[in-house]
């Protein structure tokens, strides 16, 4: 029987279900195959790669393979949970949620820029 399609609230709720899980392969597979439907809303949309990179369904299989692995935490992963909770319940916009992401990201990249500056001219004072 071929296996239905999955949707953008199919994937979060892989998302959020992989969080109590305990086989690092299960994991990385059912994160390809959100990767697979991210791409294809991606495409439809006719969005960049960031689209995929930063959305709170991608945030949440990274973060679990970070603590799977014992990498670092991200910062992101508390709203990207939260957001993954609201798709699966219905209550949040999927490409909303991936733009509060994003514009979190954007602001990061923004204040480490910021403070790498101000550390290059302490620099040349000294």
């Amino acid at each position: 029987m071929p296996e239905t399609k999955k949707t953008i609230k199919d994937v979060a709720e892989d998302a959020l279900f992989i969080q109590n899980a305990c086989n690092l392969s299960g994991v990385v597979l059912a994160f390809a195959r959100a990767m697979e439907v991210l791409n294809e809303e991606k495409h439809r949309l006719n969005e960049g790669s960031d689209f995929v990179r930063f959305h709170p369904v991608t945030i949440l299989f990274v973060n679990k393979l970070e603590d799977m692995t014992g990498s670092n935490y991200s910062l992101r992963f508390g709203k990207a949970y939260d957001m993954c909770q609201a798709l699966v319940n219905g209550t949040s916009d999927p490409n909303a949620a991936q733009r509060a992401v994003l514009a979190d990201v954007q602001q990061e990249r923004s204040e480490r820029a910021q403070l790498e500056t101000t550390a290059r001219n302490r620099q040349a004072i000294e």
